[in-house]
Formats: C-alpha cells, structure tokens, sequence
C-alpha cells in the first residue's frame, strides 16, 4: 500500500493507509477501494481519510454508531424501528457493519464500566444476543427488514 500510494501520489492519512491495509477484503478490492477514493478526493483535492473509507464501503464511523447506541437505548420501541428503517432505506450503511460495530462497542463500554448506568448486563446479554441471532439471520438471506424490529425491540428498555 505504501509503495502504491508513494508512485501514484495518492493523498491519504496514515490512519487511511492503515485501515486500508486491514481491511477484510483480498489485494485487489484493496486496491480497487484506494484507487476509486483516490480519483474522487483527488478532484475534490481532499486527503483521503478513514471516514472517506468507512463510507465508500458502507461501514459507519464509530461516532455514528456510539450515537445510534445512545438514541436506542434513550427512545421506544416504535422510534428505534422507525430511525433504524430510515437507515436501511437510505442505503448509506451496510447493517452487518452496524450490527458488528455496536456489538463490539457495547462490549467495550461495559469492560470501561461505561455502560452499567444505562444497560443491566441482563439487557446487554438479550441486546448481544439479539445482534447475533440477527447477523445469522441476514446472513442465512433473511429479512433485513424484520431483524431491525428485532434490534428496535432489543434496546426497548
């Protein structure tokens, strides 16, 4: 990546290069991300950064998904599933990257002790297990769909 990226001249954040280079993708769709990223922020004359990454291949900033665990776990069922429907149909996002990324965040702030005040470990064990039935789910081909009122319904504290 980094002989790629000196040759071509290609702008980019080492953290860009980094996230790039561990992306669970082989060479060529490695390379096919920077050289796409490369000729649109390149005419924007814009360095290339992970947030550009995250939203070329549909993966949500961890900012976006610490504010979508905080809105879930303060609304109502029917409010979760409305904003999460809103999110599938806006196609910015790829849902097993949020699924992942909240699951590995809520983890996170229950080992910081962040999260007690907010989540018993009774609904954080339903609310993980939850994410995982739903991962198998649509990656069996099931409903997107249906698998966020299962994610609304799991944060309905």
């Amino acid at each position: 990546i980094d002989e790629i990226v000196r040759k071509e001249k290609i702008e980019i954040t080492e953290d860009a290069k980094i996230k790039i280079a561990t992306l669970d993708k082989d060479l060529r769709q490695l390379l096919n991300i920077l050289q796409c990223l490369h000729t649109v922020k390149s005419m924007e004359q814009t360095c290339i950064t992970c947030d550009h990454i995250y939203e070329y291949i549909g993966k949500p900033s961890q900012g976006y998904v610490m504010k979508l665990i905080v809105y879930l776990t303060k609304h109502s069922m029917s409010e979760n599933i409305k904003l999460l429907n809103s999110i599938h149909n806006s196609n910015k996002y790829n849902f097993i990257y949020i699924l992942e990324d909240m699951a590995d965040m809520l983890v996170q702030l229950k080992i910081q002790g962040k999260i007690d005040q907010y989540i018993s470990d009774v609904q954080l064990k339903d609310i993980l297990k939850t994410i995982v039935d739903i991962s198998r789910t649509i990656n069996n081909g099931g409903s997107i769909k249906l698998c966020m009122y299962d994610l609304g319904i799991a944060f309905e504290l």
